[in-house]
């Protein structure tokens, strides 16, 4: 990767255009997002577990409910976009991919669904590293 001066960038774009005067350049310079890291991923996937376990306890869940299904019902409560239907004025919401999403958007969603859990469930989730100790003394 070679970084140029603004300068330098100016002078390559002109040299592109007067060379090539039949072809329309399309050249887009952005700031690269990072995306969820594993940690953040695997923190997400512990606290699906964590979940997915109380409500197992309390006799909540479907029995084929698996941390797959609360993937996806958070998604379409935290992590969604919206057709309006212009006739009728009808919201659909269809939840969007987390694979793309950057660091700040993953941990929002996390957010989210650690405010639901509290709300909803009256259980309070560990924070990043503590699930671990949690799931073991669970386990012993």
């Amino acid at each position: 990767m070679e970084v140029l001066s603004s300068e330098e960038v100016k002078k390559f774009i002109s040299s592109l255009s007067r060379e090539d005067q039949d072809v329309d350049l399309d050249i887009e310079i952005r700031k690269r997002v990072r995306t969820r890291t594993l940690s953040q991923n695997a923190y997400h996937r512990a606290l699906l577990r964590i979940i997915l376990g109380h409500l197992q306890k309390n006799g909540e869940p479907p029995e084929d409910l698996d941390t797959d299904d609360l993937h996806h019902l958070f998604c379409m409560k935290f992590h969604y976009y919206e057709i309006v239907d212009e006739e009728t004025g009808e919201v659909t919401k269809f939840p969007r991919k987390t694979r793309n999403m950057s660091t700040e958007e993953f941990g929002a969603m996390i957010e989210h669904i650690k405010r639901w859990s509290v709300q909803h469930l009256k259980l309070v989730l560990p924070d990043p590293g503590q699930e671990f100790e949690l799931f073991n003394m669970e386990n012993n």
